[in-house]
């Protein structure tokens, strides 16, 4: 089993006031599987169990939609996507291939996971100097944890990307893949502040979101709803109402990719389909109808 990180301590900050977390350990060990870490301000006691910090304990979102994808992705069915034995559909594998060619490559970064999941990227990102992957479902934790290396340079913490503190100025480079699942913009001010402030400068943020692609404009889809498995809440961006939400930060770039076309899904194999797609995604005529919409911010220098 995967231990927690105790090196991650320093990239996190106690989410009531936001002081440094200090481990509580007779024996230090680069690793640990059980342990505590304490507030050095106001000595809130967090868990760590199972290779697990858990900021959220008890405590539950205060929205309702938040509160009930909470819930459901601790059934672990609901955690198909990126579990072990899965098989990633041709979809997936675009929306993969494409984010990972804007995340670039990881080596010797200081990085930040938002909505790690089972682990899609979190195991991508492994040449990271250090990653802090974040979720707020213990079940997709433990099931990321469970195919990570022992001595994987990660930190895996339970927490609410709405409340959580983050060390200053700490990070080279934030992917956010759950921005369209947070139900209010209220919620995703918060989570872009949030990553902001932990930024190095020129420090990069990659979000992928889905978007309100020129196919749903067509059918008159609304930009937000609840998935019909699940009923877990979404909502669709275009590239002027994504932009807008990442001010605080310098766009490098906002693009469709994954163009879904009934051609492309009478391919014959998900090969073809996944190499026509991500070639169509480069075509300004037919991006328009990419079903995820991703952006590259980069922090000020100055």
């Amino acid at each position: 089993m995967h231990g927690f990180l105790m090196d991650a301590l320093e990239l996190i900050r106690c989410s009531r006031d936001g002081g440094q977390l200090m481990p509580i350990m007779p024996n230090y060990s680069k690793y640990t599987l059980d342990g505590q870490a304490r507030c050095e301000t106001c000595n809130k006691i967090y868990r760590i169990q199972d290779g697990i910090l858990d900021m959220l304990g008890s405590d539950i979102p205060a929205d309702k939609d938040s509160r009930h994808e909470m819930a459901l992705r601790e059934d672990a069915h609901q955690l198909l996507r990126g579990a072990p034995g899965s098989k990633p559909s041709w979809r997936d594998i675009a929306e993969i291939e494409s984010t990972m060619r804007r995340v670039g490559n990881p080596a010797g970064k200081i990085v930040l996971e938002l909505g790690c999941g089972p682990g899609i990227y979190t195991r991508r990102l492994l040449a990271a100097d250090r990653l802090l992957a974040i979720d707020f479902s213990l079940t997709a934790l433990r099931r990321n944890q469970a195919q990570l290396p022992a001595d994987a340079p990660v930190g895996l913490i339970r927490a609410d990307v709405g409340t959580i503190c983050l060390a200053p100025r700490a990070f080279d480079l934030a992917l956010n893949t759950l921005y369209s699942n947070l139900p209010t913009s209220e919620l995703r001010r918060a989570c872009n502040q949030a990553v902001a402030a932990a930024l190095r400068p020129a420090g990069r943020y990659i979000v992928c979101s889905h978007h309100q692609d020129l196919r749903r404009v067509l059918k008159r889809l609304p930009k937000s709803g609840y998935y019909s498995q699940g009923g877990i809440f979404y909502q669709c961006f275009t590239s002027q109402t994504l932009r807008a939400e990442l001010n605080a930060l310098e766009i490098e770039a906002i693009e469709p990719v994954c163009v879904e076309l009934p051609l492309i899904s009478r391919l014959p194999s998900d090969w073809l389909r996944t190499y026509v797609a991500q070639h169509a995604s480069r075509l300004p005529s037919l991006n328009r109808f990419g079903s995820i919409l991703l952006a590259s911010a980069r922090m000020p220098v100055n």
